[in-house]
């Protein structure tokens, strides 16, 4: 189970929260007022050059610029592949979208990649729509998008 924000084991069901946590400590708190969202980003840095970041609740007007932060960090510290596990993400609106953008150009730019991994099919009308998915692959589990990498890295 995972901390909430109260510190108390169960999931994250505030309202108008947003904790940011790794796999041991919560990072990051994020409390908007009149908000209703809930979300969680785990990040699970591996001893390659890859992150797998598990995110729940919303990416929205509200915690992008939190959520953006927390992956900046990453890719600051020379991670190459910045996995982004939609399993738990329930909402993502234009200024969330704005934002992984902005992180995969950052990535490209770096020499990197990001992947997108089991978004609800809810979210994934929203990546289809908005083309998302034409510039950042998407994938069912992270073993296949890390047996991509694999084969990507074998090819250059």
């Amino acid at each position: 189970m995972d901390k909430n924000i109260n510190g108390s084991k169960g999931p994250a069901n505030q309202l108008g929260s947003f904790s940011i946590e790794t796999s041991e400590d919560t990072v990051m708190r994020y409390k908007p007022v009149d908000s209703t969202n809930i979300s969680e980003v785990r990040g699970e840095a591996e001893k390659t050059d890859i992150v797998v970041l598990k995110i729940s609740g919303t990416i929205d007007l509200l915690t992008a610029s939190e959520f953006q932060q927390y992956a900046m960090d990453y890719i600051t510290k020379g991670f190459k592949y910045l996995l982004l596990d939609f399993t738990k993400l329930d909402f993502i609106d234009s200024m969330g979208l704005s934002t992984v953008l902005m992180l995969y150009q950052k990535l490209l730019e770096s020499g990197g990649r990001m992947l997108i991994i089991n978004p609800k099919p809810s979210i994934m009308v929203v990546l289809k729509i908005t083309k998302v998915n034409q510039k950042i692959l998407v994938f069912g589990t992270i073993d296949e998008a890390k047996a991509h990498i694999a084969d990507d890295g074998q090819k250059r």
